[in-house]
């Protein structure tokens, strides 16, 4: 998580950094008011965040190590296939709604590993033009222009099948519809969207996260 409570008063990862460095100061989570940690402050290759203790309850936690082999044997592998073969669209979807918002490459790898272990691989019946959708969708908040949004799908996404769907931009403090964010997705969408931008190193890296988490 990105944000914690510190003081009564929120605080991003980034201020607490500024503020404490490597000092101890407890924080707490800003949904269940568990106990969090910083974690990856001083690393140049991982987002530094706030971490859950091991073990906790919480809906919004997720584990430092965050990989977890249990369920590799349910998964689907023709959807990782398709996965695969689409790296590029995926991540082009994904983009498209961060708008002019930086999106690198670990933000889809953060993205790719929440939803791993969420156990969305797993599912029989999900086709791939419809995972960029499910990714946004996973996220507690989404900052975009220094405003904090969530994306909201139809509850019948992965139940009915439809050729267009509703994916809406709320804002994430109040849930309240954002006016223009509401978006026609399909598979059209998916297929059709220009990844004629995405240089080859950015393929590679987005191949090598693939691999980095389900091989």
């Amino acid at each position: 998580m990105q944000t914690a409570i510190l003081n009564h008063q929120k605080i991003t990862i980034e201020e607490y950094a500024k503020r404490y460095g490597s000092k101890k100061v407890v924080v707490f989570c800003e949904f269940c008011n568990e106990e969090m940690f910083p974690f990856a402050l001083n690393s140049i290759c991982v987002r530094a965040r706030f971490h859950h203790k091991k073990h906790s309850k919480c809906l919004y936690a997720k584990p430092a190590k965050y990989i977890v082999k249990k369920n590799s044997s349910k998964i689907n592998k023709a959807l990782l296939q398709d996965i695969k073969e689409n790296l590029n669209h995926i991540y082009a979807c994904c983009k498209f709604f961060f708008r002019d918002e930086r999106f690198l490459a670990i933000d889809f790898k953060e993205m790719l590993e929440i939803a791993f272990e969420r156990d969305i691989f797993t599912f029989a019946k999900i086709d791939v033009w419809k995972l960029p959708f499910i990714l946004l969708s996973l996220l507690e908040k989404v900052k975009i222009n220094n405003k904090e949004y969530r994306f909201v799908i139809e509850n019948d996404f992965l139940k009915i099948e439809r050729e267009k769907y509703k994916i809406v931009k709320v804002f994430a403090d109040s849930g309240r519809n954002v006016n223009g964010g509401e978006f026609l997705i399909s598979k059209d969408f998916f297929y059709k969207i220009d990844t004629n931008w995405i240089p080859p190193e950015l393929t590679n890296k987005l191949i090598k996260i693939f691999e980095e988490i389900f091989n």
